[in-house]
């Protein structure tokens, strides 16, 4: 302390030495700031014991704390002040006047202390000196908060992204077989479904029906000269090869007018498709109502097979609903026009062929809305 003193009154015995020694003493300026951050914030009194100034002295103006700082300290900040003003006046000469005095005047007695390197305040104050105030920094943890989201949702997407490359790569290397999400419709029947399964094969509607590929997958199965006993061995066949139904479309019947009563007929109808409700009970069974014909090889009375063919159509009608199904008429069929069958009065033309898949289309579209959402 003594080494202290001696410097001191050495300084103030200098040329200038008074006018320094009254600059320390007399209240700071706004451009005195820094100059001030360098004097004592105490005196000593004739006993030799240190007698901290009141607040108010200490802080005349904006009430900020100030540390103790040595002489060598303060020559130190001076140096750094006249280093910081020579930067600001080389700024100055791109951004103006105006931005060097902007930045002069914001400088506090705390900021000038951090910018002369000294990081551990509360060492440097004497034991019972008051302790500087800390000015709490801004929280950044919100201006970090949106790249982290953002980084997130990258990382998602790209796991997204990825598993779908992944299944894409096992179904062209034929790896292990993925979850299918496509709603399969069956179609199965006599001749009419097999020629109309070549019919569509070469229209734009193809043989998914212009039904989406993205939800629909339709697979045909038509017979010729298929009649009704004959149903059982093919669905038992088809059931070992393709995945599923969702939808069961049946045209199948109208070969088994005349060769068996109608009532048998019914009962032959009504019992396996109840059995295959009860074995698939999430598959939706469409039956395709029998279609008038000018001409049935089983029997040339035309009005007769017309009753009958009435007859099976209404009894399937009422019944397809115990079951969870439903029953299609072709009405735009029903007329028995000339121009919608070929030479032999039995199949249809080309035209009648289209007329026909378009009634299967609406006969699946119907069974969507009926239950399909069941499996």
């Amino acid at each position: 302390m003594e080494s202290l003193m001696k410097l001191l009154l050495n300084r103030a015995s200098e040329e200038d030495g008074e006018a320094w020694l009254r600059r320390c003493l007399e209240p700071a300026t706004a451009s005195e700031d820094e100059e001030e951050a360098s004097c004592s914030t105490s005196q000593r009194t004739s006993a030799g014991q240190w007698v901290d100034e009141p607040a108010e002295e200490r802080y005349p103006r904006r009430g900020m704390a100030t540390r103790r700082s040595s002489p060598a300290a303060a020559g130190t900040e001076d140096a750094a002040v006249d280093e910081n003003m020579a930067a600001e006046v080389g700024g100055g000469q791109s951004g103006g006047r105006t931005g060097g005095k902007r930045a002069a005047s914001s400088r506090s007695p705390a900021s000038s202390g951090r910018r002369g390197g000294t990081k551990k305040p509360a060492t440097q104050a004497k034991k019972g000196g008051p302790s500087p105030v800390e000015v709490p920094r801004p929280p950044s943890v919100v201006r970090n908060q949106q790249p982290a989201v953002g980084q997130a949702n990258k990382l998602q997407n790209s796991a997204v992204q990825s598993e779908s490359m992944d299944r894409a790569s096992q179904q062209g290397a034929g790896g292990p077989p993925v979850a299918d999400l496509h709603r399969t419709v069956w179609i199965l029947g006599h001749s009419f479904i097999h020629w109309a399964h070549k019919r569509a094969t070469h229209r734009p509607y193809t043989v998914n029906l212009s039904l989406q590929p993205e939800s629909f997958r339709v697979l045909w199965k038509g017979v010729r000269g298929l009649q009704w006993h004959q149903l059982h061995f093919h669905l038992s066949r088809l059931l070992q090869v393709w995945p599923p139904p969702s939808i069961l479309v049946l045209h199948l019947g109208g070969n088994d007018l005349g060769n068996l009563r109608t009532v048998d007929l019914l009962s032959c109808i009504k019992r396996d498709l109840g059995r295959f409700h009860a074995i698939s009970p999430n598959t939706v069974i469409i039956f395709s109502e029998i279609v008038p014909r000018l001409a049935w090889l089983s029997s040339d009375m035309r009005r007769v097979m017309e009753r009958m063919r009435k007859r099976v159509n209404r009894a399937m009608e009422k019944f397809m609903p115990t079951i969870g199904g439903l029953s299609y008429r072709h009405i735009d069929l029903e007329g028995g026009v000339p121009g919608f069958y070929t030479s032999d009065g039995v199949h249809f033309s080309e035209i009648g062929l289209d007329l026909f898949n378009l009634g299967l289309q609406s006969s699946i579209e119907m069974a969507v809305v009926v239950g399909v959402g069941r499996a």
